[in-house]
This record gives C-alpha cells, structure tokens and sequence, in this order.
C-alpha cells in the first residue's frame, strides 16, 4: 500500500508514504487554529505511519530539535497498551513543508507523490519516556533520531533558566498536524 518517498537521501531502506485504507480524516489545522506557512515554523515535522501487514495507518506531528532529532508525543511510537511501534520499518518524516503531501497514479499504475518541496527522512531508531503511561498520559515525550540530517531549521527550545518564558500571563503559540484516533480522546489540559 505504500507508495515510495522521494528525496530520502542515499539511506538503503525505502521509504513510505502511509496511506492505510479506512483513511482518518486528516485536518491541516489545530482545532480552532489558522493557516501558517513553514517560515513561520520552519521547525514542523509530519511522521507517517503505515504498517502493510495489520494496516495499521496513522500520522502525527513533531518538532525538528536538531538536524537528526524529531520531538513528538509518545502515543506516536507506543500503542495504548505500551507495546512500541517499529518506525524504523514503518515510518518516515516529511520536514520542509507546511502542506500535506499528495499523490497521483498515471495509467499504468505508477504512484507519485509531491512533497511540495519537502525532505523525507527514514528514522533510525525512537526513544520514549520510559515512565511514559499510556492510560495517564504522563511523561508524554519521545524522540525519532533520523537516518540523515534534515535541512529543516530547529525549533529554538526555552531552558529553565529563560525566566522570560515562565513569566505568568505569558502566551504561548502552539503548532501542529493531527489526526484524531479511533481510541483517542482529547483533553482540555493537553
């Protein structure tokens, strides 16, 4: 079902697009959120999920860290029971777009897919918190590490020492892609 990523660079496994069949509506917007575009948040990462052999097909957001570091949430790498999913196998990441990617199958069969002038990278391995708790959702946090470095610019991150950031009454701007999952819920404190 997948469909191979272009431009992943000289990594040896292909990469693919995730397209599973009972497609999840897809949303370019936060709920409640507005259009950006990527030099706005150069930092944004897609993570395409598709596992051919349970057709398990989903996909998240995250933040580009470092050139080969990608932030995200851990239900992105471990399913609600804690059981982790391969993206080594099964995953890539698309940085340097703000749009969705697209594709197109000519008549002989043959799928393309644009990337709107996006990279995608394979990811060679995941890390998640490891007192991450699916039903409690605390220690939420993971890291994809990149077979290649991304040209994408990374995210500047706050210390705890940047009392700015931490002033009360200071906003804060979220961004981000999602899919909302069938087991999901979502939660006003999140």
């Amino acid at each position: 079902m997948g469909t191979p990523m272009p431009g992943a660079g000289r990594h040896r496994r292909r990469i693919r697009f995730a397209t599973p069949t009972a497609k999840p509506a897809v949303s370019p917007k936060i709920i409640g959120g507005t259009d950006t575009t990527i030099g706005t948040a150069p930092f944004m990462a897609q993570l395409w999920y598709y596992d051919k052999s349970n057709d398990l097909g989903f996909f998240c957001g995250g933040s580009v860290i470092s050139p080969t570091k990608i932030l995200t949430v851990a239900p992105c790498v471990k399913d609600e029971h804690g059981k982790a999913y391969n993206w080594a196998e099964q995953g890539s990441v698309v940085t340097s777009t703000a749009q969705l990617p697209t594709s197109t199958t000519n008549a002989d069969g043959a799928t393309t897919v644009d990337l709107h002038g996006g990279q995608a990278t394979a990811v060679l391995r995941q890390w998640n918190h490891l007192s991450y708790s699916p039903p409690t959702i605390n220690n939420d946090i993971a890291v994809l590490t990149l077979a290649l470095p991304v040209r994408a610019t990374p995210i500047r991150l706050t210390t705890n020492t940047d009392a700015a950031s931490y002033t009360v009454g200071k906003s804060a701007t979220v961004y981000g892609w999602a899919a909302p999952a069938p087991a999901r819920t979502t939660s006003p404190t999140r």
